[in-house]
């Protein structure tokens, strides 16, 4: 989670959603912010800063598409050996990953609702649009172009190819989409 102080925005950092990256970006933008390098969700935020903190300021935070996100999930845990999940998953394929994982499943709405699923965050930028998406959010609140302040390369991505349709078949497309189903109705996302 980070914290600007100064322009009054709340990042909830849901991770392997670009966080690294949006971190970088928003430290370079006010060096001042405050960085739990933590990913808090946003009750457990919402109590560590306090009602007037959480009331008063925007909060953000970036989705993203399901089948992205567990492909990223699989490849960077199976890249990185000191990831205290690796040697589970190294020798894993995709199937037998999204086995596993159904048995310590989280979505990504888990952290941005509360106890009745409503949602707590203000924006939420979609990770294949990051950049516009930030940029406009920075234009139309703050009226500046924030486009200097980003970092000039992927932080913490796993190494795999960039077309996560590639590493699905049917059945494992719709194992994603039972496991994930919550997050898919609730931030609209699609397999293309």
């Amino acid at each position: 989670m980070i914290i600007s102080h100064k322009y009054q925005f709340i990042f909830i950092h849901i991770y392997k959603n670009a966080g690294m990256f949006v971190s970088r970006f928003l430290k370079n933008l006010d060096p001042q912010a405050i960085d739990t390098v933590g990913h808090e969700n946003t009750q457990k935020a919402r109590q560590l800063l306090g009602e007037k903190v959480w009331n008063s300021y925007t909060k953000i935070c970036v989705s993203r598409n399901s089948w992205d996100w567990q492909m990223s999930l699989l490849h960077f845990m199976k890249g990185l050996p000191s990831h205290h999940q690796h040697g589970i998953v190294k020798d894993m394929s995709v199937k037998q990953y999204l086995e596993w994982r159904k048995t310590d499943l989280h979505q990504q709405m888990e952290f941005i609702v509360d106890n009745d699923g409503k949602r707590m965050v203000d924006t939420i930028f979609r990770f294949e649009y990051l950049q516009q998406d930030i940029l406009l959010f920075f234009l139309e609140k703050y009226k500046m172009d924030v486009s200097k302040y980003f970092p000039d390369k992927k932080i913490n991505a796993s190494q795999r190819n960039s077309d996560y349709t590639q590493y699905y078949d049917e059945e494992t497309k719709q194992m994603i989409h039972d496991m994930h189903k919550p997050d898919i109705d609730f931030f609209q996302f699609t397999f293309t």
